[in-house]
């Protein structure tokens, strides 16, 4: 080993095979930092021969934010050994500048030296890992990539919250477009500011499953839509390190529509029940109410019953409603026979207009129609003319002051829509989870089965109803499905 530095005599036959084949520098250097001693193959690495290192102090090779790193890194761990806190190496990564400027990333392993229980100095070695380094750089950046595609192209809001302040740290682009608002106006503000949470506690019961669990899954709460509506989601979270900041990354799953759904599924199955108890006991019960009608019309007619008329016209009146109310029962069958034409729907409006108007005109109320230019649809125009008139009739008696009543019909891509518009108080909640079931009503002469009887040929008619209120009101939308012709014809118009 041609080298002018001084090397321990009794070490020299031990470590000369190794510190002349091994890639590695290996190296001593005093308590002040300074090269006492460098293996030859430091040329190799870093282009300086062993006696232009010695000497010299090793941080003077090394970057400057790697020299902070270093000094703190050595003191702490220096302090440690002294304590007896620790028997493991330091081991980090620096920036060695080379004998030609050139920067290269190194890896440093480094034990402390001691003597008579005084603190000398250190021994160690030195690998280049630059390769390393750039390998990982490359990984790092597809990772990268990867995840701000995957972050950025999905379909779920995703929004990354400081555990800390509720500072909102980071939003993928569907949260933007769903909120209609830009990232420079997000990032930074607060979650609890956002106005998403109907109720705050459901925040913080999702946070402290996060906090006990380390993650939540599926966890369901309500939310206030940017129309006021209140919407259901599902949040999942995860608690991640993002800035130096303990977040949580959250994934929220839009559940609305699916409640929506389900919430129809289990109206029908009452329905569909109710029709079946209908068609089997509606007109064993009507038959024997004739007998008794016709009885009651033949007493009123005979003058020995003069003194009674008064209290037979009251059963005879009281025989008829019994009489509307299973009509309107057996309207619930679900397999009542429908005759389907293609019918105008609008045409159908105009003529229960004068209807509509004079049971309007009863309570202050002004009829408006708003008809947009829709194609003909496959209807009963007898149950199509008891749906207009039952939702109308509701959306009046909800109004308790002069107001104005809106019908309209339209086409866009979910369909064609009958909507019936009033400017009551709204519908509340625990009421809207309710309505449409047969014998709920809160009317207080009403049978509840006028908007089960609704419901019932919105689906012999496969079209839905959904219901929007607040507020300045209610609307009932009666979505009828659109033909597979209509439907392209509308994508292309739109």
């Amino acid at each position: 080993m041609e080298s002018n530095q001084k090397f321990p005599s009794h070490q020299f036959n031990r470590y000369k095979y190794i510190i002349e084949n091994i890639k590695d520098v290996i190296w001593e250097m005093n308590k002040d930092y300074v090269f006492t001693f460098v293996s030859p193959n430091a040329k190799d690495m870093a282009g300086y021969s062993a006696e232009e290192l010695v000497g010299k102090k090793m941080p003077d090779f090394l970057s400057e934010e790697s020299q902070n790193y270093t000094f703190r890194l050595a003191k702490e761990h220096l302090n440690m050994r002294i304590n007896g806190d620790t028997e493991e190496m330091i081991l980090h990564d620096v920036q060695f500048i080379c004998k030609n400027g050139k920067v290269k990333w190194v890896e440093i392993s480094a034990q402390p030296m001691f003597e008579d229980g005084r603190f000398t100095g250190y021994i160690g070695t030195t690998r280049d890992i630059t390769e390393k380094k750039k390998y990982e750089r490359r990984s790092l950046r597809l990772y990268q990539e990867l995840f701000y595609k995957a972050y950025n192209a999905n379909p779920l809001d995703m929004f990354i919250v400081s555990m800390q302040n509720g500072t909102i740290m980071e939003v993928n682009d569907t949260v933007l477009k769903r909120c209609k608002r830009t990232r420079e106006e997000l990032i930074g503000a607060r979650i609890t500011d956002s106005g998403i949470w109907v109720e705050p506690s459901e925040r913080d019961k999702y946070i402290e499953l996060i906090k006990k669990e380390g993650l939540a899954e599926n966890f369901e709460m309500n939310f206030c839509k940017n129309s006021g509506e209140v919407g259901t989601m599902l949040l999942s979270g995860v608690i991640i390190s993002w800035q130096g900041e303990e977040c949580v990354l959250s994934i929220a799953n839009n559940i609305t529509e699916l409640r929506r759904y389900q919430h129809e599924m289990v109206h029908l199955d009452r329905l569909n029940l109710i029709g079946e108890m209908a068609a089997s006991i509606a007109h064993e019960i009507r038959n024997p109410m004739s007998t008794v009608k016709g009885f009651l019309e033949l007493f009123k007619s005979q003058e020995r019953y003069t003194a009674d008329r008064e209290y037979i016209d009251l059963m005879i009146e009281e025989m008829e409603r019994a009489n509307v109310i299973i009509t309107e029962f057996l309207s619930l069958a679900k397999d009542k026979v429908v005759a389907l034409k293609l019918e105008n729907l609008n045409e159908k409006i105009k003529i229960l207009l004068p209807v509509l108007l004079a049971r309007a005109l009863k309570d202050d109320i002004n009829i408006k129609l708003e008809l947009g230019d829709i194609p003909e649809l496959m209807m009963d125009k007898d149950e199509i003319r008891q749906l207009i008139l039952n939702l109308v009739i509701n959306g009046i008696d909800s109004m308790s002051t002069a107001g104005c009543l809106t019908i309209k019909t339209f086409k866009d891509i979910e369909g064609i829509t009958l909507a019936i518009q009033d400017q009551g108080k709204g519908i509340s909640p625990e009421v809207l989870e309710k309505i449409g079931n047969p014998f709920f009503t809160t009317k207080e002469n009403g049978t509840g089965l006028g908007l089960a009887v609704c419901y019932s040929i919105a689906n012999r008619h496969n079209a839905k109803i959904n219901i929007e209120t607040g507020q300045a009101g209610t609307i009932f939308k009666v979505i009828f499905p659109i033909s597979r012709e209509d439907s392209t014809s509308t994508l292309i118009n739109r």
